[in-house]
């Protein structure tokens, strides 16, 4: 189960319930975009109850973003393991999804974050939810 673009309170609302009744794979779409603006408190809790939180590269090219500091702030408060990091792009006005993406990686990189945490949040957790297992 995925979010959608819902406000931070109802999205928690969402996954306790969806907990309840037995959903077991939930991600908290586009976690720090403006529009869904979850707080990094938010965001531990979300993932307390089992929920990933989908952070996009798209943060590094819309105006009201968030920065960049604050998304590897937040990656590192809630942990890579609750966390899956995806492009949202698409538009043509943006760049394409593996430019975007590399990036993304790049940045969070430079402000601190290992290649094996990007590997884990890039792949390894999309792959689980997938369940096609560790990539």
């Amino acid at each position: 189960m995925e979010t959608g673009h819902i406000s931070p309170e109802e999205s928690l609302i969402l996954i306790r319930e969806a907990r309840k009744l037995g959903v077991k794979k939930i991600v908290v779409t586009h976690a720090m975009v403006p529009f869904v603006n979850m707080s990094v408190p938010q965001m531990q809790e979300a993932a307390k109850m089992g929920a990933y939180l989908e952070l996009v590269s798209t943060v590094l090219f819309m105006h009201r973003a968030p920065g960049i500091g604050e998304v590897a702030a937040a990656i590192k408060a809630v942990g890579p393991e609750h966390c899956i990091l995806s492009s949202d792009l698409g538009r043509a006005d943006l760049p394409l999804h593996p430019d975007g993406l590399e990036k993304f990686f790049e940045a969070l990189r430079r402000l601190g974050l290992k290649q094996s945490e990007i590997d884990r949040m890039s792949k390894t957790n999309p792959a689980e939810l997938l369940g096609l297992g560790p990539a």
